[in-house]
């Protein structure tokens, strides 16, 4: 999939540098256009009623815009910069989900369960993955990552979700040094990989020029999303691609839960797609 048009949200907070220089990276590397999108929630209820920003809002919306300007000047790409008129909580979901679709490729921010700001949806990131049509990149809440793909780890158990994480995946794991496709055998819920047809995916991998590796473990009565986490940190791991809401080893009425795990417990930056 080639790139050419990338949306990174920023809110005011600490963490949107750390979004931007991660969607600066990606957009120089590829030669794309960087919207930089603010959007947050208003705490004012006036503000909300009359639909219009409050004084507070504003001037976080012309703090980022100054940043978002500063950190681009020296980039050498082509950018554009869009703020939300106002913070209405419905709102900035449907506008988050709606200009995802006009890019091709999203950059959030993982939710932040501790923030005393609550200045985002808590289901924001969710619902851009399922409504967006888009793949997105969500960005731990804590941490610093210099490096985004050179040792990727992708989720696998060949079901839908997966396959269109890795398709949308593949530009990244195309300057991979190290690409490890994981795969869990033995849970009792989820597809048995004896079952599935005796192909490789990493011989897929090698028509793109990726070189890959395959992890197989062994679930037994372990947590599927721990064990990728877990993996995932043995290995140093600086992405993890992975389907949003595939069935896993969750029953299909909890289809979901290993999403919403991940989006509460991720230790590194993750690529997902629906």
């Amino acid at each position: 999939m080639a790139v050419k048009d990338i949306l990174v949200h920023l809110d005011g907070s600490e963490r949107s540098r750390t979004r931007l220089e991660i969607a600066i990276r990606l957009a120089v590397r590829h030669q794309a256009r960087l919207t930089g999108m603010f959007a947050r929630v208003e705490h004012s209820s006036p503000s909300v009623v009359a639909r219009k920003a409050s004084e507070w809002l504003q001037r976080m919306a012309d703090e980022a815009e100054a940043q978002f300007n500063t950190l681009t000047g020296t980039a050498g790409i082509e950018v554009r910069w869009r703020a939300l008129p106002f913070g209405e909580y419905n709102y900035v979901i449907r506008e988050m989900i709606i200009s995802a679709r006009y890019c091709d490729f999203v950059i959030l921010g993982q939710t932040d369960p501790d923030d005393p700001d609550d200045n985002l949806p808590e289901e924001l990131p969710e619902q851009v993955v399922l409504h967006s049509g888009r793949p997105v990149l969500m960005i731990p809440y804590v941490g610093a990552f210099p490096t985004l793909g050179q040792n990727a780890i992708v989720a696998w158990n060949a079901e839908r979700e997966a396959v269109r994480a890795l398709n949308d995946g593949l530009f990244l794991l195309a300057d991979a040094a190290k690409v490890t496709v994981f795969t869990i055998t033995g849970s009792g819920n989820s597809p048995n990989m004896d079952d599935v047809p005796k192909l490789d995916i990493t011989d897929h991998l090698t028509c793109h020029g990726i070189k890959a590796s395959v992890d197989h473990i062994s679930l037994g009565d372990g947590n599927y999303m721990d064990l990728i986490l877990s993996r995932a940190a043995d290995i140093s791991a600086d992405l993890l691609v992975m389907g949003a809401h595939g069935h896993y080893e969750f029953p299909y009425l909890y289809r979901g839960a290993g999403t919403r795990y991940i989006l509460r417990h991720m230790t590194l930056p993750v690529l997902m797609s629906h």
